[in-house]
């Protein structure tokens, strides 16, 4: 792809079916609730080609039949990560007829995918994205501009599409999967039904000081980019662990492409456990307990990884996430829980009561 201004703007050549596809699965790697995607152009332009590619992209499934909006005019898709109604304003009537369809509730709810938005108002959402598809030649051509936080989103979905032709990987499929507790994310790549995992970790600013003169980052020891995760893995791998292998890696840009050791779980399809796949877990993490984490662990990039140590006030910080995330408020006090920082008296964190 070309280079897009500082206003998210850039126009793509896109040859047959297959390109305008890949589009889409760009621009659904990095789609987020509360966005609108407007798609402009002339019949047979290849707005609902992008369409139901962008939605088979978000549903992790190839095969997904994509009923056309036009007779409905909008049409809600349930898909793992949030909604996604999908609108055709072609036949729209009046503006009486755009309120009945919906969109405002539609953009709080999830995003919106939008084919003929020239009746919709430029202010209908603050994170717009909008494609004027037109025939062009044998193919078609694409004018993107981006508002809001999309300027910034599709610079890097649109690195990651180079990594991965740069990894010996051009062309595949992408689809986003459902992230962690991080700021990492996640998409399945799949070439000649071959997939891994790319992984998504931009390095992060280090956290306000908010315990004391240090930040969480800092007192939890929390990577900040994905050297931890290289290391550990490295780690792991040479004591015997069944660790993903890297298939490629740009750590500066925080990309790694990661085998697919598969998605099997440990309950069945009834949702009772196999118990078999715990008592694997349980004998891997004894596996680990019995050995010393190594205090240096090699990068590719001729770095050394240096592991910090897991200390009092790691496990102190990480204990208060407990009342923060999980635990109910209410009621009179039942017990104050209180946490010091190593060697001072200023409170570390406090455990409100909770009610259980």
């Amino acid at each position: 792809m070309p280079p897009a201004s500082a206003e998210g703007r850039f126009r793509l050549t896109l040859p047959d079916g297959a390109a305008t596809a890949r589009l889409a699965e760009d621009v659904a790697a990095v789609l987020a609730s509360g966005d609108l995607v407007a798609l402009s152009g002339g019949l047979g332009s290849g707005k609902t080609s992008f369409a139901r590619a962008l939605l088979r992209s978000l549903a992790g499934d190839a095969a997904l039949e994509v009923q056309s909006p036009t007779f409905p005019l909008r049409i809600d898709h349930a898909l793992p990560r949030f909604p996604v109604a999908h609108a055709d304003l072609y036949r729209l009537g009046s503006s009486d007829e755009l309120t009945e369809i919906g969109l405002e509730e539609a953009l709080v709810e999830g995003a919106a995918l939008v084919e003929w938005p020239e009746k919709l108002p430029r202010d209908l959402a603050e994170n717009r994205l909008d494609i004027a598809f037109a025939i062009d030649g044998q193919g078609r051509s694409a004018e993107i501009s981006g508002a809001g936080s999309w300027p910034v989103r599709l610079a890097r979905t649109r690195a990651i599409r180079s990594f991965l032709d740069a990894s010996g990987w051009p062309g595949v499929a992408r689809s986003p999967l459902a992230g962690d507790a991080s700021y990492r994310a996640y998409e399945k790549v799949t070439r000649d039904a071959v997939a891994a995992i790319l992984m998504n970790a931009s390095a992060r600013v280090e956290g306000p000081p908010i315990y004391g003169s240090r930040s969480y980052d800092e007192v939890a020891h929390r990577a900040k980019d994905v050297r931890a995760f290289v290391a550990i893995g490295n780690a792991l791998r040479a004591a015997g662990v069944r660790a993903p292998e890297i298939l490629a890696a740009d750590l500066d840009a925080g990309l790694l492409l990661l085998e697919d050791l598969g998605a099997e779980g440990i309950v069945d399809p009834s949702g009772a456990p196999i118990i078999e796949r715990y008592e694997a877990a349980i004998d891997l993490l004894a596996f680990m307990h019995a050995r010393q984490c190594p205090a240096e662990a090699p990068l590719p990039d001729e770095e050394t990884y240096r592991t910090p140590a897991y200390d009092g006030d790691a496990l102190l910080i990480e204990i208060s996430l407990f009342p923060d995330w999980f635990g109910g408020h209410g009621g009179e006090p039942a017990f104050v829980g209180r946490g010091l920082m190593s060697g001072g008296s200023s409170p570390l964190f406090e455990i409100p009561a909770v009610s259980i």
